[in-house]
């Protein structure tokens, strides 16, 4: 059985929470220089990319908000080109684009 829109939203809270945990306390310079953080955090935008590009179009139009497209990009970005993944980015996308999606992944969660 597929997983549900539910599934891929609890996939990626669940991945946010792990980001949240595993960078809480750090600082850019710390991440940049932390290879086994980095590479966790990756894996989880990874996985919260595939998750986000299954979740259906009725989903997503409640969060204009959120660049989908983006996040889509980004996630070919880590399978495809992942040895030019700029740790300044991946920090910048943990720290000003998880949030906004946390909070609505979260609200239609609890809706």
């Amino acid at each position: 059985m597929p997983p549900t829109s539910e599934d891929r939203l609890k996939d990626i809270l669940d991945r946010v929470h792990l980001i949240e945990r595993v960078t809480s306390g750090m600082a850019p310079d710390q991440f940049a220089e932390d290879e086994v953080v980095r590479g966790a955090v990756e894996r989880f935008l990874a996985i919260i990319c595939e998750a986000s590009l299954r979740l259906p179009d009725n989903v997503k139009i409640l969060a204009p908000h959120i660049n989908w497209r983006r996040m889509n990009d980004f996630g070919n970005h880590l399978r495809h080109a992942y040895h030019l993944t700029d740790a300044d980015e991946v920090w910048q996308i943990v720290q000003n684009d998880l949030p906004p999606l946390k909070a609505f992944v979260e609200s239609v969660i609890r809706e």
